[in-house]
Parts: C-alpha cells; sequence; structure tokens
C-alpha cells in the first residue's frame, strides 16, 4: 500500500492496524515528522518516483496532496505506472494550489503556449495545468477503451476541469511505452 502525501502516517498506522501483514509505504515531499510507523518512507514529489516502484502496489490512496503538485498530470501517470495489476487506486484529485508567480508562469507559457493569452496573469499556471491534465486523463481513457484499466470518477469530475474523486483499477500491465503511443 502506498499513501501519496502521508503526512504525519496516521493513515498508514491504521492500515497496519487493520492488517499487520500489510506493507505500507508513505510518500512526502515534507520531511515532516513521522509520527507513526511506515515500512518504508520516501521524502519525493510523485512527479520524479523511483524506477522500482513500477507495478509494486496493490492500493495507493492520496487523499489531498495532488492539489500540491507541480505537475498533477506526471503524478497521475506515475501512480498508474506504480499500481500492480490488478491494483486498485483512490485519489482525490486536484490542482487547484499550483503555483502561479514567476518563475512558474513563464514556464507554463512556455510549456502550454496556447494557454499565454488566456485569463488574468495568475491564472496561467492552472490554466496549463488543466491543459496537462486534460491531456493526461484522454490518455487514460484510450487505455480504458483497449481494457488495461477502468476508471470511476466523481459525477462532476469532467465538469470541474478533471477534479475530484477519481478510482483507477488496474486490469492490465501498463508500462511507459504505452503512454508513448497514444
Amino acid at each position: 500500500i502506498l499513501d501519496i502525501g502521508c503526512g504525519m502516517g496516521l493513515a498508514l498506522r491504521d492500515m497496519k492496524r487493520i492488517d499487520p501483514d500489510a506493507e505500507v509505504s508513505g510518500l512526502s515531499a515534507e520531511q515532516e515528522p513521522v509520527q507513526f510507523e511506515a515500512d518504508n518512507m520516501h521524502y519525493l514529489t510523485a512527479e520524479r518516483v523511483p524506477a522500482d516502484f513500477a507495478g509494486r502496489f496493490d492500493v495507493i490512496l492520496s487523499n489531498i496532496s495532488f492539489r500540491y503538485h507541480l505537475f498533477p498530470n506526471l503524478s497521475l501517470r506515475n501512480v498508474i505506472l506504480s499500481l500492480s495489476r490488478g491494483g486498485h487506486a483512490e485519489i482525490g484529485f486536484s490542482y487547484d494550489r499550483v503555483p502561479s508567480e514567476e518563475p512558474y508562469r513563464s514556464y507554463f507559457k512556455e510549456l502550454v503556449p496556447e494557454v499565454a493569452t488566456t485569463d488574468k496573469e495568475g491564472y496561467i499556471a492552472y490554466n496549463a495545468t488543466e491543459v496537462l491534465v486534460a491531456r493526461e486523463f484522454s490518455r487514460l481513457e484510450e487505455l480504458e477503451a483497449a481494457g488495461k484499466l477502468k476508471l470511476t470518477t466523481g459525477s462532476y469530475f469532467k465538469k470541474q476541469g478533471c477534479q475530484g474523486w477519481l478510482i483507477i483499477d488496474k486490469l492490465d500491465d501498463i508500462g511507459p511505452d504505452d503512454f508513448l503511443n497514444l
């Protein structure tokens, strides 16, 4: 089990209480004091996970951490790649806290030039992230159509720019190459 944005590790502790034999791992960009033991702690962002995460986790959970990821589209891809075949993920998916000050604004203008002239300057990063997430979600829908995964979303997920609850069931092996040809 992997908890992305595990904070103090409270959910990890609760999972261990339910099943003492479960291997629980926490992922956090912050090295805040983890007050509860985990089998593995990883202090890094979900946008850049180690290669040995591939196919490793049967369950991946994340409550609200995605809202703080600079590239939640990459984090989402890494969730898919990190799930084992038959694995299940539940993600509270949003990107409402994407940094909007410089140099992020300039970077997003270069990365997604079509948003450079849209809306107010303060929304450039948000709008660019919305475009990147929509592209990634389209890839996931293609993988779903190919029978490789099943997506379940909250009722307003698409209307909210691909934000809200997202449940992913990985039905077949998916590797990095599956994202290249989409």
